[in-house]
């Protein structure tokens, strides 16, 4: 009976790094006129796996028109057609080198040539990382002050943080 003990305490180890989840985000805003327009590079790692995103958001959308916003700055072939206002987020995925790292990433966003496709929805693990840097976001979901608008960098880091989706 001793030697089950070992074998569980590893086996419930290995579940629990599993289980827990772990996310840096770097962000900023792209200089004047573009100020609105805020850039998020994500790496995230649940221990085993890991990826980095590359998120887009302008921060001068007010909430209610978020749904219009996506749908007029997301590639239609990457936006689900059954989009609705409770999902809409005035924020896009990044593609190419931008996934690569931090400059790379503000460098597509604020070059005003981004390879943009489908929205960040309010259920992607993407989300969770920027919404509370956006200030026309819902005040319920924010926790943190907003980083500054002039360009600052502000980096962000959770440990622990449970469910968080990799997409």
């Amino acid at each position: 009976m001793t030697a089950r003990f070992p074998s569980l305490t590893l086996l419930l180890a290995a579940l629990a790094l599993m289980t827990s989840a772990c996310s840096d985000t770097d962000s900023g805003s792209c200089p004047a006129p573009d100020d609105n327009i805020m850039w998020f590079h994500i790496y995230e790692t649940n221990g085993f796996l890991s990826q980095t995103k590359c998120v887009l958001c302008d921060a001068s959308v007010p909430e209610e028109d978020w749904l219009d916003w996506a749908l007029n700055n997301a590639d239609p072939a990457g936006t689900p057609s059954n989009l609705s206002a409770d999902e809409a987020t005035p924020c896009l995925y990044v593609y190419g080198d931008a996934n690569e790292s931090e400059a790379k990433c503000e460098a597509a966003v604020c070059s005003g040539n981004a390879e943009v496709n489908d929205p960040v929805q309010q259920g992607h693990g993407a989300w969770t990382e920027v919404n509370d840097y956006l200030p026309n976001a819902s005040t319920e979901s924010q926790e943190e002050d907003l980083p500054g608008t002039e360009g600052e960098e502000e980096e962000v880091e959770t440990e622990g943080t449970e469910g968080t989706t990799l997409l």
